[in-house]
């Protein structure tokens, strides 16, 4: 059975994600939402991780923050929403068995 897993990421140092708890695209835009009004309230704010990098089976090091997206975008991760005035915080989605 296919469950669809979101992610916020960053450009920070490449393509550093974390997975959100969502569930649906709604419930993905407002976690990380509301991690960007109250940072105190979200540990994964500061934290360095890689998870859609693992999701998706590719590894990112040494790519730029594009060129690690393209290449998450080429194993099948799907843009989801991403904050306007800050490409910090865009939410990708992956497709996992």
């Amino acid at each position: 059975m296919a469950t669809t897993k979101f992610f916020a990421v960053t450009n920070n140092n490449g393509l550093i994600s974390q997975e959100l708890q969502a569930s649906s695209k709604f419930d993905a835009i407002r976690e990380v939402k509301a991690a960007i009004a109250d940072r105190s309230a979200i540990s994964w704010l500061d934290d360095y991780q890689t998870a859609l990098e693992d999701a998706c089976g590719v590894s990112c090091d040494g790519l730029s923050y594009p060129e690690a997206l393209e290449q998450c975008a080429a194993e099948g991760a799907e843009f989801v929403w991403g904050e306007p005035s800050d490409d910090r915080w865009n939410i990708w989605s992956h497709v996992t068995e």
